[in-house]
């Protein structure tokens, strides 16, 4: 996420590959490293006991256990959004009755109050149900997002 930012800041960034959330918030709160981009689920803890301060978020939209913080969009970074999503998937020839029934499932947990407020309450917001098709027109769409990064940055696996 730092390279998708890289060249829209006025600050330098360099990347530390810290071993992890933890050591990297460690260094965080010592002031060994000035800026960190990092879940939610990991510093929300931290946010909220004021021991570091959130800049932004980097979702489309702002989070409901922190409201006053803006997106990197509202900031000015409008082509700029990135967050964890997750999908469930089935093994090619799951018979369509039994993904109905999981679909269904799914969308019914997806509904569910209590549910909903615990996510909330993690800083994590439930998108709207995907049928399979726009399921892969995402996960394409976000691949073909991240390949402009990896190919701009140069970044190759080692």
């Amino acid at each position: 996420m730092n390279c998708a930012l890289d060249g829209k800041l006025t600050i330098k960034v360099t990347h530390i590959p810290y071993n992890g959330s933890s050591p990297a918030l460690t260094s965080l709160m010592a002031n060994d490293t000035q800026l960190m981009i990092d879940g939610i689920s990991t510093s929300l803890p931290l946010i909220k006991d004021n021991r570091v301060k959130a800049l932004a978020v980097t979702t489309s939209k702002r989070l409901g256990v922190l409201p006053d913080v803006p997106t990197v969009a509202e900031l000015g970074n409008s082509d700029y959004q990135a967050s964890t999503w997750f999908g469930v998937a089935a093994p090619k020839g799951t018979p369509s009755e039994a993904v109905d029934k999981l679909r269904g499932a799914i969308n019914k947990t997806l509904k569910d109050e209590t549910f909903q407020k615990k996510f909330e309450s993690l800083g994590l917001y439930i998108q709207e149900p995907k049928s399979s098709k726009e399921l892969v027109q995402f996960i394409n769409d976000d691949r073909a997002r991240w390949k402009v990064v990896i190919e701009e940055n140069q970044i190759v696996l080692e």
